[in-house]
């Protein structure tokens, strides 16, 4: 019935042991990809997080520098413009990171708002090298970067 005898149509002893093998290491490979993949999505989180951290603490710099602006006047108010537009910088650098990072539209907080903010620094020391009121653009200065803290508290 069988021209080669009933032992030819099984897998070998050594065959088998290759497969089983080969499965177990297939089984292995997969779960070293979960692991790798999970650790990933833990890093893009803890870089989030490191993100929305700092752009926050720069808002809240940025806040405490024109408050203190709004009292303080003289020599320490060229100080205090320029850390305003340096934690504002800051702000639109880390928006530009997460652009880069996460892809497109992904912002921190809205880029227009800070572009915003950093005409109103511009326009106050402009008044404040020619001598004039920075009460105005002041004022608005501190309503964008409340704007800012709104939408930076809205992260998550």
């Amino acid at each position: 019935m069988y021209p080669f005898g009933w032992r030819d149509r099984s897998l070998g002893r050594r065959t088998r042991d290759i497969l089983i093998i080969l499965l177990c290491a297939l089984l292995v490979l997969n779960v070293v990809q979960f692991v790798v993949s999970r650790n990933t999505g833990n890093r893009t989180s803890v870089l989030r997080d490191t993100l929305i951290v700092t752009v926050r603490a720069d808002i809240a710099s940025a806040r405490n520098a024109a408050t203190q602006l709004s009292r303080i006047g003289g020599s320490n108010g060229q100080r205090l413009l320029a850390e305003t537009q340096q934690y504002l910088y800051g702000v639109t650098q880390l928006n530009n990171l997460t652009l880069t990072v996460y892809g497109g539209g992904q912002m921190l907080v809205p880029q227009k708002t800070v572009d915003s903010a950093i005409s109103s620094v511009e326009t106050c020391r402009t008044r404040v090298l020619s001598g004039q009121a920075i009460d105005v653009p002041l004022g608005e200065l501190i309503q964008q970067i409340t704007d800012l803290e709104t939408a930076a508290a809205a992260l998550k």
